[in-house]
Formats: C-alpha cells, structure tokens, sequence
C-alpha cells in the first residue's frame, strides 16, 4: 500500500463514519432514478419511436424515480431484510426440525414472518445502517493508520472514531 492508497482509505473511511447514512441514502435515490429514468426512456422510444419525447419521459422518470428512491428507501430495505431473515429462518427451521405446516404452508409462513420481520427492521433499520457504515468505515480508517502508525495506536484511534461517528449520524439522521 502506498501513501495516496492509505490517505484514500482514510478518506473514504471518514466520509462512512461520519456521512455513510446519508451517502448510502443518496446513492440508493440515484440508482432508483437512474434506473426508471433508463426503463422509461426505453418503453417510450420502442412505443413511440421518438427520441426527443423519450429522452422527456426519461427526464421526467429520472426525477420521479429519484423522489421515490430517496422516501422509499428505509421500506424498501426492510422489506428485502425482512423476506431475506425470513427464508433463512424457515431453512434452518426446516432442516433441524419435522414440522409439516412449514412444507403444506411455506408461502403463507413466509408473508407472515417478512412482513412481522420487516416492521421491526424499519423501526431499526436506521440505527444498524449507521452503525455499520460506522465500523466498515473504522476498518478501512484502521486500514489506513497501520500505514503510519504501530497497530497499538491505530485501534484505539478507529475505535475512538467510530464511536464518535456513530453518535453523530445518530444525533443528525433525519426522517
């Protein structure tokens, strides 16, 4: 690792303690738009066949899709975590236990358990994002300092920034 690579990696593990909420956040609502805007710009040129009315739509969807990626984003998180937990669950449960109502019911189970477990990560999804973008970033911060510093020095130093970087996108997350 080089100075330049090390001085990115505590950049870049900086801006994840103490914005990765709100970057991630930002990120979503783009790719969320650009994603419409693309799917839109397409069904209107293979409708209409006309690019100035397509690269319109586009426009317009680019924008609406960023409005929706940006407000959708904490439900949406939600409710893939949720479906994810729940699928993982009923494997599990599957595999060590012989219940046949998971296997004569699995679809049924599997709402009902996505949708208990998505409401509980909606009221908490905000604090473990933070959370997490807080200590991925304090690795790669760690990462960095063990370029100039002895590991003995950097760890508290990452530990010290995560811990603050936490309280801070905690203090300032907004709804």
């Amino acid at each position: 690792m080089s100075t330049v690579d090390a001085a990115l990696l505590a950049l870049f593990g900086v801006i994840l303690v103490m914005a990765g909420y709100r970057l991630v956040r930002f990120l979503a609502s783009i790719l969320f738009a650009g994603l419409l805007g693309l799917v839109g710009f397409q069904v209107t040129l293979s409708t209409l066949g006309s690019n100035i009315i397509a690269f319109i739509a586009g426009i317009i969807l680019f924008i609406i899709g960023a409005v929706i990626g940006f407000l959708a984003f904490k439900t949406s998180l939600s409710i893939v975590g949720g479906y994810a937990l729940s699928s993982i669950i009923l494997r599990v449960i599957a595999n060590y236990k012989d219940l046949n109502i998971l296997v004569e019911y699995h679809g049924v189970v599997l709402l009902i358990l996505t949708i208990v477990l998505a409401a509980i990560l909606y009221m908490v999804l905000d604090h473990l994002l933070v959370i997490g973008l807080a200590i991925v970033g304090g690795i790669l911060v760690f990462l960095s300092l063990t370029y100039w510093l002895p590991i003995i020095i950097a760890v508290p130093l990452a530990i010290i920034l995560v811990v603050v970087g936490s309280l801070y996108q905690l203090k300032h997350i907004k709804e």
